[in-house]
C-alpha cells in the first residue's frame, strides 16, 4: 500500500502516516520512505537510530546517511565489508 501511495503521489513529507511508519518496526517501509526522500531530518534521525536490519542499514550507508564506522558497528560486520563497499560503489539498491 505504501508503494502505491508513493507512486500515485498520494503521500508527501509531513503526512502523519510517515511518522507512524518510522515509529513502527517495518524497516522495508522505512527504506521506501528513505529512497523516495519522504523523511524529514527528524524522522530520518529516528530511522537511523532505530535501524537494526541489514537492508535498512545498508541503504542508509549507501545513501551516505550513516558513515562506514556506524554501519560496521551496528551490523557487526566481521568479514563482508568489501562486498557492501562494492555494492555501494556500484550504486546498488534493493528498493527503487
Amino acid at each position: 500500500l505504501l508503494y502505491l501511495l508513493i507512486k500515485t503521489e498520494n503521500i508527501e513529507m509531513g503526512d502523519s502516516t510517515i511518522k507512524s511508519i518510522v515509529d513502527s518496526h517495518n524497516e522495508l517501509a522505512k527504506i521506501l520512505l528513505l529512497r523516495n526522500t519522504l523523511l524529514s531530518e527528524e524522522l530520518l534521525d529516528s530511522a537511523k537510530n532505530s535501524a537494526t536490519s541489514w537492508i535498512l542499514l545498508y541503504e542508509l550507508y549507501a545513501e551516505d546517511q550513516i558513515n562506514e564506522d556506524v554501519f560496521v558497528s551496528k551490523l557487526n560486520i566481521n568479514k563482508n565489508l568489501n562486498m557492501y563497499q562494492r555494492l555501494k560503489s556500484n550504486n546498488v539498491h534493493f528498493v527503487l
